[in-house]
């Protein structure tokens, strides 16, 4: 005959192992959601480059053309090449650079915008490129002919602006916010 202690023994470890697999089955649910999540935006910042490059293929002189663009926070639309001071030299993303693009558009994520530094790294992580095959290429929010990226979140969502893109003669072209 066993005694009490030794079944009240094992019912408590049933109920911990069922306790642990609970927890574990919720971790699982838990990483699968998040990774949904990571793929959804991913995607739709993939959608938005594409819309964007739709744009610019109908784009003709003089008829600028707005682009709402909706995303998550923390990602930055870029032209390359940059220009980063610190070294006085022309970068790109590793996905323009072995493509041979001469000019090319990312969205990358990064809450960083200030280092142009940072934001390449981000464009080297993500691979959203696409080439643009105008001789001149610039994305800045304030209108320069400066490459600087645009922060979606403060740039266009928080100040209610949209993207402008347009044509400055037959071989500029020129996205900023508006």
């Amino acid at each position: 005959m066993k005694s009490k202690k030794a079944f009240l023994y094992g019912e408590y470890t049933i109920n911990i192992l069922i306790a642990v697999l609970c927890i574990l089955i919720l971790i699982g649910v838990g990483v699968k959601f998040y990774n949904n999540f990571k793929e959804r935006e991913i995607q739709v910042a993939q959608e938005n480059l594409n819309e964007i490059f739709e744009l610019i293929n109908g784009l003709q002189e003089n008829q600028p053309r707005e682009y709402v663009m909706l995303t998550s926070e923390g990602w930055v639309l870029s032209g390359w090449p940059s220009k980063l001071l610190t070294i006085n030299a022309d970068l790109s993303p590793d996905i323009c650079l072995s493509n041979k693009w001469k000019n090319c558009v990312c969205i990358c994520k990064t809450d960083e915008v200030e280092e142009m530094q940072d934001v390449l790294l981000a464009c080297n992580t993500n691979n959203l490129c696409k080439e643009i095959k105008y001789a001149q290429f610039i994305v800045n929010p304030a209108s320069s002919d400066v490459n600087v990226p645009i922060s979606i979140q403060k740039d266009l969502i928080d100040a209610k602006k949209s993207l402008n893109i347009h044509l400055e003669g037959k071989d500029k072209l020129v996205i900023t916010t508006k």
